[in-house]
């Protein structure tokens, strides 16, 4: 039994049929497309059995079904419906088994799967939450922005980008409506520059796992894919026979059996690649795959394997090596009716034209059939347009050849948008990453819209519009205003006692006739005067659903700025506004469901709302087309000038320009960048900030007497964190001179920490020459603090001071201690040169093993055992030195020089143990003061150092973790770094509980680390330690 419907359900049925299989399919009232394709059709009472597992389990039962093929949607990736099919009805469900369904189909179990697997993923949360705060503290720890998915959701559905923190909580409960368990979890967000890859790899459930390629998905738009093809773009082999590694690595360790994809980010430019999630089901874009090798049909071999055939000959044919691309290119095509100029929103009517291409290497699956309708309960897919031809440009030129041949008509499609994308040079030149088709769509659509006028028309209309405010529909039965009736009467028998009336439409509001009618009469009884009347004709057979009653609603005029109407067809699921609220351009107002997607009403002007329908949970009609428009709410423009203050004071403070001079992701600073932001912090910040005086750091840059571009450096990084972070800032302050605590965001905050620390440090500062010399030296050092840890809560995006040719000499900055701690801090980070920034950020591709170690060394050679600095400075710069270690140790790995038999420290897998003992041995001698007056920034980088550790404890052999260098071992070092977590300032509530429960989950036979007791004298020639000194016990 196929247990879906649509183009999908034909295609599983083909491929049972060439096996001569009986088959099954369901069908609800209006949607029979697929039903004439199957042996047996059976009647369920509406589209929700679909998804009804007890109701599925009693038809199964009843109908005596071996088998169900659930294609992908509805319950493809459900764990419990296999197992209760398979307990219950004696039925398998063809797929990988509820086993592997619960370790797959769930997006975080996936991804543990993916970290045992020693395959790359993007830090992220470890358990599912519901709670906002858990979010929050990890976007604080790994920096914004962060995605937000369900841990069940599927299709490109309950996923969110979340750029700053003001939009977390709102976007978080929209991701949770989208997942069937309410959880979500969150995950460092990956966007630019990143590929779309999935691999296709199929199993027999024995450890036997065969690759079918690659393919790329990444023009797509809100997750959910337009255009996909194969083989992908990367052009390194190399990298994608990694990817292509990992995805097998993955299905081993399950024994996977069937169908599945794994799906990864690929860095087009770089050696980097992380993985997303597992679909454990028959793609939509299987199509492609099969193209790849003619002959190749994956829903036959699903029921193959299923049937215990042998995968070994059924893919004799394929090559083994990922390395070596498929001869041939293919591309799908997805058309669907959205209406891409209006944000995808979804277009339901009735298909009353329809032309599909054919020729060479054009393949269409669909389920369009005349008369078919278009409803919101299911997907928007209509037809996939499969094209397969050597070379990628000639796969181009076919593509538009078969998209000029294709017409749709009735409703609204991605035809024009589709022909924009393959028209489009970058697409040509495949640069297209995931954020592509976002940015792009305007000149897309534009390009489209042309390539469509240019083409002959179809020999019928797909649609007539009447104006604004109404629409006529294509119909079989073009009603228009001024057609009348007289309409004759008579009981049945008695024809001689007919009596007459008279009807003549006046408007037209909708015409989907023979299914619905609605439009404005007069109507003239028998003896009677005309009377002006609205009238609703809906068929009560036919399976669209009623028009909403004309009075229920109070109208909105399309046409008024002054009202918010619902832009696209769906589901009302909640307002957010009230009357007499006050809202900005942009505020969200309204919440439509359509489909399984949650879509956002935003406000197109600011206003006062003068009132509000309330009847959620109602289906809307497109109100841009004025089908029965219902307004959410009106906004009073009369009264924009009493709340223009106000107003203007909402959007003045909600943060800096997003101009790409002055918003750009972490990274190496151009030197326009650094005047940018020099003169945007002094223009716009300075005089908020007084541990920022511009006198303060004009002197500072004297002092150091370098260059003034060095000045701006660090001037800049100041600025960029507070415009990074999006903070809002008011010159207002408290009675004592301080800054409002409820208008600081988290730049300001850990500038605000830095100036205490350096407050703590230098207590009693006296205003003369000396005093003057030795707080300018300071707050240079802090503000190098303050920017070094902004970037290291980000995560890979270390910082890079390349503040001149050579290291400033100690001597131009004084005697004090700060400044010699400033100058070893800025030598530390010295070695990370521009071939380092190069391939961390992406735009170069490749090193060299020694160059790699020669930089490892660097590092650990730095900073000198023995500083004419603070204990405080020199806990700083300890904990750096082996955080930047680490940090080497990560490109390593990212770049694939990893090796148990490495003959150099830094390139094997147990190095992080080696940095945890010599961090151990660096801190222990230091006294606990030291460490507690950095706070936060000290906790994150210890926090690093010990999640890496877990993991090499954890999946590192015993003969290499075991290291004899004392009679102390890896977990003891752990155990020292977790109490020294624990100590610190913020770390106890913040970071800890994600330690302790990664440690719990990793090493469940690690007993609690907190209550260990270490012999630390031990890695000493001296057995006892240092009294006063921190005390790990």
């Amino acid at each position: 039994m196929a247990s879906q419907l649509g183009e999908i359900a034909i295609r599983i049925l083909s491929s049972a049929r060439e096996l001569n299989i009986e088959t099954y399919t369901l069908y609800s009232p209006g949607d029979t497309s697929h039903s004439q394709h199957s042996t047996y059709s059976l009647p369920i009472p509406s589209a929700s059995t679909y998804l009804d597992i007890p109701a599925l389990v009693t038809l199964v039962k009843a109908n005596n079904i071996d088998a169900i093929h659930p294609g992908y949607g509805f319950l493809s990736e459900s764990a419990e419906f296999a197992h209760r099919l398979w307990t219950e009805a004696n039925a398998v469900v063809i797929g990988p088994g509820w086993e592997t369904l619960a370790r797959t189909g769930d997006k975080l179990a996936a991804r543990q799967l993916a970290e045992e697997s020693a395959v790359p993923v993007l830090p992220g949360i470890h358990t599912p939450t519901n709670n906002v705060e858990d979010l929050r503290r990890f976007a604080k720890q790994v920096g914004w922005p962060i995605i937000i998915k369900a841990v069940d959701g599927g299709g490109g559905r309950g996923i969110r980008i979340v750029r700053e923190e003001a939009g977390l909580a709102d976007l978080m409960e929209r991701a949770m409506r989208e997942s069937p368990q309410g959880l979500v979890f969150g995950e460092k967000a990956a966007i630019d520059g990143f590929r779309h890859i999935e691999v296709q790899i199929v199993g027999d459930g024995h450890g036997n796992v065969r690759h079918l390629w690659e393919r790329e998905c990444s023009v797509q738009r809100r997750f959910q894919k337009v255009v996909e093809f194969a083989p992908s773009s990367i052009r390194n082999r190399e990298l994608v026979g990694r990817v292509i590694d990992a995805a097998m690595r993955m299905a081993k360790r399950v024994d996977y059996l069937s169908l599945g994809t794994f799906e990864f980010l690929v860095h087009s430019s770089k050696p980097e690649f992380y993985f997303l999630e597992v679909n454990p089901r028959l793609q939509v874009e299987h199509t492609i795959t099969e193209s790849l090798c003619p002959g190749l049909d994956l829903v036959k071999i699903q029921l193959q394997v299923a049937m215990g055939q042998s995968l070994e000959k059924l893919l004799s044919h394929i090559p083994r090596d990922p390395r070596i691309p498929p001869a041939l290119n293919s591309m799908q095509l997805r058309i669907t009716s959205e209406d891409a100029s209006a944000d995808w929103s979804l277009s339901i009517g009735k298909i009353v034209l329809f032309t599909l291409p054919v020729g060479n290497g054009v393949r269409v699956d669909t389920h369009i059939v005349p008369g078919l309708v278009v409803k919101t309960d299911f997907d928007s897919l209509l037809a996939k347009v499969i094209i397969t031809t050597s070379g990628w440009e000639n796969m181009i030129a076919k593509a538009k050849r078969a998209l000029e041949d294709t017409n749709i008509g009735g409703v609204t499609t991605t035809l024009d948008a589709l022909r924009g994308i393959i028209s489009h040079p970058d697409f040509g030149a495949q640069n297209c990453d995931t954020q592509w088709l976002e940015k792009t769509l305007p000149q897309v659509l534009e390009t489209g819209k042309k390539i469509t006028a240019s083409l002959p028309k179809p020999a019928a209309s797909s649609t007539t519009s009447s104006g604004p405010g109404f629409s006529t529909a294509s119909t079989a039965v073009p009603f228009r205003k001024g057609d009348a009736w007289s309409i004759s009467l008579s009981p049945e028998g008695a024809e001689d006692e007919a009596s007459s009336a008279h009807l003549q439409l006046t408007k037209v509001l909708r015409n989907e006739f023979p299914t619905s009618l609605s439009a404005t009469i007069l109507f003239t009884p028998p003896s009677g005067t005309p009377q002006p009347y609205t009238m609703a004709l809906t068929s009560t057979t036919a399976s669209a659903r009623s028009l909403t009653s004309p009075s229920k609603h109070r109208r909105g005029d399309a046409s008024s700025p002054n009202h918010i109407i619902i832009p696209f067809p769906g589901q009302l699921v909640e307002i957010m506004v009230d009357i007499g609220d006050i809202i900005a351009k942009n505020d969200i107002v309204a919440v439509v469901k359509q489909m399984k997607m949650e879509l956002e009403i935003r406000a197109s002007r600011s206003g006062i709302v003068s009132w509000v329908y309330e009847g959620e949970e109602d289906d809307e009609p497109k109100g841009r087309q004025g089908r029965s428009a219902n307004v959410i709410s009106a906004l009073r423009a009369s009264q924009i000038g009493n709340i223009h203050g106000s107003i203007a004071q909402r959007d003045k403070n909600a943060g800096p320009p997003r101009s790409p001079k002055y918003h750009r992701t972490p990274g190496l600073l151009s030197s326009d960048t650094i005047d940018a932001c020099s003169n945007f912090f002094f223009a716009d910040f300075y005089s908020t900030l007084p541990v920022l005086q511009r006198e303060m750091l004009d002197y500072s840059g004297d002092v150091m007497n370098t260059t003034t571009e060095t000045y701006y450096l660090i001037v800049s990084f100041c600025a960029f964190i507070i415009i990074q972070t999006g903070t809002v800032h008011h010159t207002a302050s408290n009675t004592d001179g301080s800054l409002l605590q409820s208008d600081v965001g988290y730049g300001q905050a850990l500038i605000n920490e830095a100036l205490e620390a350096r407050r703590s440090a230098n207590p009693l500062i006296q205003p003369s020459v000396q005093a003057v010399t030795s707080l300018a030296s300071n707050q240079l050092f802090w503000l190098l603090l303050i920017t070094e840890r902004s970037y290291s809560i980000r995560k890979h995006r270390p910082l890079t001071l390349l503040l001149s040719s050579s290291s400033p000499d100690i001597a131009e900055l004084g005697e004090e201690t700060a400044a010699s701690g400033f100058v070893h801090l800025v030598n530390l980070f010295r070695p990370f040169d521009e071939l380092f920034i190069g391939l961390w950020n992406g735009t170069l591709s490749a090193c060299s093993v020694e160059w790699l170690v020669s930089l490892d060394e660097h590092v650990k050679n730095s900073a000198s055992p023995s500083l004419d600095i603070s204990d405080i400075q020199m806990v700083n710069l300890l904990v750096t030195q082996h955080w930047l270690r680490l940090i080497v140790w990560q490109l390593s790995n990212n770049l694939g020089f990893l090796s148990s038999v490495s003959t150099h420290e830094s390139l094997n897998f147990q190095y992080p143990i080696q940095i945890a003992r010599d961090l151990t041995i660096s801190t222990c001698r230091l006294p606990q003061q030291s460490m507690e007056i950095h706070g936060i920034g000290l906790v994150e980088k210890l926090f690093d150092i010990a999640y890496v550790l877990i993991d090499v404890i954890a999946y590192t052999p015993t003969s290499v973790a075991e290291i004899p260098i004392s009679d102390l071992g890896p977990k003891d070092y752990l155990t020292y770094i977790l109490s020294l977590v624990a100590k610190l300032r913020g770390g106890e509530d913040r970071f800890l509980p994600l330690l302790l429960e990664k440690n719990s989950q990793i090493l469940p036979n690690f007993l609690n680390p907190l209550t260990w007791s270490l012999p630390l004298a031990s890695l000493f020639e001296n057995p006892a330690s240092p009294p006063g000194k921190i005390s790990p016990d």
